[in-house]
């Protein structure tokens, strides 16, 4: 856990974000559930800040012997492989030996799910958006390859937030719980959060009630061309 606190200190977010995706995306600052979750006690969280001084104390507590240690491998697809490089310089900064593998993604969601490799590139999308559709991805019986727990994460106490979260019928009172869950899934690291994907539309003046939403659907039943364009 050392050693992912280490990596996590390590990458600077916005300049990823500037250079690599031309500003495109949020760099990642409260966890897993994505900013702008309405309702979510993003204050109770654990606040990620770029800290090389602090990823540099992680690896000396962690105990290891940089000297002797295996080289990470690091798995992505040929789509992300420079935002991986980007990865394994901030790593090699703080001593961590980093070597990149490239699959293709059908490859690499098979690797995954049968826990054929400890470290991989992905993403997640949400089919609805509540902090529930993120947080199952850390729940014990959704180990894959039978669900979404690819890191194989397994905490009591957090299947037991998720399970009285999804009891409670007060909507904040629930969102706190999630919280929580998420704060104990936060102080082991199970996985490394990069970014929060954005995505942009462009559109001509003239056209009416095209908007975006928080899962990115194309919503096209209310859009229409403006009258005062004659049409």
């Amino acid at each position: 856990v050392h050693i992912r606190k280490a990596i996590n200190f390590a990458i600077d977010r916005k300049k990823m974000i500037a250079y690599l995706r031309n500003g495109v995306g949020m760099p990642e600052t409260y966890g897993f559930v994505p900013a702008g979750m309405p309702g979510y006690p993003y204050n109770n969280l654990m606040e990620n800040v770029y800290n090389i001084d602090s990823a540099k104390w992680y690896i000396k507590a962690s105990g290891l012997d940089l000297s002797q240690s295996e080289e990470i491998v690091i798995n992505t697809t040929q789509d992300y492989l420079e935002l991986m490089i980007f990865v394994q310089k901030e790593m090699q900064k703080i001593g961590l030996k980093v070597r990149i593998e490239v699959h293709p993604s059908s490859f690499l969601r098979q690797l995954k799910k049968e826990q054929q490799i400890n470290c991989f590139r992905g993403s997640w999308i949400a089919d609805y958006p509540d902090p529930e559709n993120y947080l199952i991805c850390f729940k014990t019986e959704n180990f894959s390859p039978n669900g979404p727990n690819y890191f194989h994460f397994s905490n009591a106490r957090y299947d037991a937030l998720f399970k009285q979260a999804n009891a409670e019928s007060d909507n904040q009172k629930r969102l706190q719980i999630m919280a929580e869950a998420e704060k104990i899934m936060q102080s082991e690291m199970p996985c490394i959060i990069l970014y929060y994907d954005e995505s942009l539309r462009l559109t001509q003046n003239w056209i009416e009630g095209l908007h975006s939403n928080p899962i990115n659907f194309l919503r096209l039943r209310h859009v229409k061309k403006s009258k005062s364009n004659g049409v």
